[in-house]
């Protein structure tokens, strides 16, 4: 079916719409989740290697390196309120950085939505560019 206004089809324009929205929604995700979120765990002095193992598990905990005896720095894989209220209530840990105690969130990571207006910016940006290099291919 094609839509037109008059004689002109309005095809073009609702191709060039979904593509922008289709790049504009990757973006946003992409760069979301390329952005790691990192911690520092000390644990209880009494916490041993194989109970720090099953402890980094069940945290969603990656990439350790040791800071000091007891201090720990992980990449956090899972980063819901939820997780972080766990790893602060767990009694094998003694002290963390780079956790919001009263917000339950990661300092320095982004916000739900920012990023999202760069996001649209480049997807309509590029859908443009790619929808008037595909007319002109088409024309030629």
């Amino acid at each position: 079916m094609i839509l037109t206004r008059g004689r002109q089809p309005l095809n073009g324009i609702l191709v060039w719409a979904l593509a922008a929205i289709v790049v504009s929604m990757t973006v946003y995700f992409y760069s979301r989740a390329a952005t790691p979120a990192y911690i520092h765990i000390r644990w209880r002095p009494d916490v041993d290697a194989r109970t720090r193992l099953a402890l980094e598990e069940k945290f969603h905990l990656t990439q350790a390196e040791v800071v000091d005896t007891r201090t720990w720095s992980y990449r956090i894989r899972r980063t819901s309120a939820a997780n972080l209220e766990t790893i602060l209530r767990d009694p094998h840990v003694e002290d963390t950085d780079g956790i919001d105690r009263d917000r339950l969130r990661l300092f320095n990571t982004p916000k739900p939505r920012e990023g999202s207006g760069t996001a649209l910016l480049v997807g309509f940006g590029l859908s443009t560019v790619g929808c008037w290099a595909w007319s002109r291919l088409r024309t030629t």
